[in-house]
């Protein structure tokens, strides 16, 4: 019987980490820009044995993207900026693509960037899932494994 529920509970946990994911990115597509993005790509949920948690994965400007950047911080890399503008085929109107790095990262760096502030909703979606599903998957099994005594029972 105990290997039957460590299997259940392995159902559970990959269906989780599925519907993790799927919930996470339909709430970042409702924020204006997002949709079809990369960083919505890139999100993923994995559960971490060691700490016993499930712990979401996203290309390394989610913060950035949430919280925004605020004005005279780092800069951000030119490098970065270029594969940006290359990806997203923006204009450079007439100049090269480098010179318009620098004046984005100069912008940035002046300015800031105004955060999307998603990181709220996104727990608040995520922890009633899992608190949903686990509670509904672990009354199953425990509803199966009384019913599995019963039947041996007899």
């Amino acid at each position: 019987m105990a290997t039957l529920l460590s299997k259940q509970l392995k159902n559970t946990q990959d269906e989780l980490q599925s519907e993790l994911t799927l919930a996470t990115q339909k709430v970042l597509e409702k924020f204006k820009g997002m949709e079809g993005s990369d960083l919505i790509k890139s999100i993923e949920w994995e559960y971490n044995q060691k700490q016993g948690a499930f712990e979401m994965l996203a290309l390394d400007y989610y913060t950035y993207v949430s919280t925004g950047r605020k004005p005279r911080a780092r800069k951000v890399p030119i490098e970065d900026l270029l594969s940006w503008i290359k990806r997203k085929r923006i204009s450079t109107l007439g100049g090269s693509p480098t010179a318009t790095a620098w004046k984005i990262q100069r912008a940035i760096y002046k300015n800031g960037i105004r955060g999307k502030k998603y990181e709220d909703p996104v727990i608040d979606v995520t922890t009633e899932l899992t608190s949903e599903k686990i509670s509904e998957d672990l009354s199953n099994y425990i509803v199966d494994d009384i019913v599995l005594i019963l039947e041996q029972n007899n």
